[in-house]
């Protein structure tokens, strides 16, 4: 990977796809006054200017995402509800990977750059830590589809740069993704668990917009781990949530995985090593700055803006 590259925009045209969805409409939205957005969406629509609906997983798909002459398309789009990717896996293959083909051929077509959107539950969680390097074992068909996702995108665009993350923050969608869970039913004075033998290193989406914009404008290419500095449990990750929302704290009982008889099998520790990152000269945010951030987000009406944008309650 190379770091050269790093500077203004140049009046780029990006095309994002998943754009009512919650890394998505927070990236498209925080970057239209640096760059030319084109978002599209797939059954929830979203009011972003220039917003146009496309079913990835459609014949032609492609040739309408070409068309649109994208200088880098970021490619956010995903299902990423693990239960119903289990139960329903040609639901979960065609809204990860025939999408993304439909992206990565776009690319290809138009001579653009993909980013492609992955995920930190590509491993099996035995070990935790993981680089770029470590071979990928996932246990549920949600990661087996992203895994297969980030193959389609390597081998089919020309100039690709796979990126695993794992995100929190405001959603288009109210109650989707963990922290909003968490601070909903804290809000409402209902007790929750917490996995003490579960671990991760979460970014905040709107932080990971941040460095998406950044790589956005660098030529790197093949993979790269981009999350949160921070290796923590998700009981942990819930407590200081409370803390930094000013909730109480004591509402959060302190669980196992192991108990909690999960339908679909989890991996335990999914945190990544983000060196490679660091030494693209990507400032990789803390747990304590993040969530702060985020407590400020949800009182300064950045989720109600959110809210206001999307329609529906479909995947993006």
């Amino acid at each position: 990977m190379s770091a050269s590259g790093l500077g203004s925009s140049g009046g780029l045209r990006v095309l994002v796809t998943g754009a009512s969805g919650l890394l998505g409409c927070n990236a498209a939205l925080s970057w239209l006054g640096d760059f030319e957005v084109v978002p599209t969406y797939g059954s929830r629509s979203v009011d972003l200017p220039g917003a146009f609906a496309l079913d990835l997983g459609a014949s032609g798909a492609s040739d309408v995402l070409a068309a649109t002459y994208p200088d880098v398309i970021v490619h956010c789009a995903a299902a990423t509800d693990v239960g119903r990717c289990e139960r329903e896996p040609e639901w979960a293959r065609r809204a990860n990977v025939d999408a993304t083909r439909a992206a990565a051929e776009a690319a290809r077509d138009s001579g653009a750059r993909l980013i492609h959107i992955s995920t930190d539950a590509v491993f099996d969680g035995r070990t935790g830590g993981y680089s770029e390097d470590d071979a990928p074992r996932p246990v549920n068909e949600y990661a087996r589809t992203k895994l297969e996702a980030e193959g389609v995108a390597l081998e089919t665009a020309q100039k690709c740069l796979v990126v695993r993350t794992n995100i929190f923050g405001w959603s288009p969608v109210a109650g989707r993704g963990l922290a909003e869970w968490l601070f909903r039913q804290l809000s409402d004075g209902c007790k929750v668990t917490g996995f003490a033998d579960t671990f991760f290193s979460p970014v905040l989406v709107n932080d990971l917009a941040v460095l998406l914009r950044v790589l956005v404008t660098n030529p790197a290419t093949g993979i790269l781990h981009v999350a949160g500095r921070d290796r923590m449990s998700k009981y942990d990750f819930a407590r200081r949530l409370a803390t930094a929302c000013d909730l109480d704290a004591e509402l959060i009982a302190q669980g196992s995985m192991a108990d909690a008889m999960l339908a679909t099998p989890r991996p335990r520790d999914t945190s990544l090593d983000c060196t490679r990152a660091e030494r693209l000269g990507l400032r990789l945010p803390g747990i304590d700055s993040a969530l702060s951030e985020f407590a400020s987000l949800g009182s300064s009406g950045w989720s109600q803006r959110l809210r206001s944008l999307a329609k529906g309650d479909d995947d993006a």
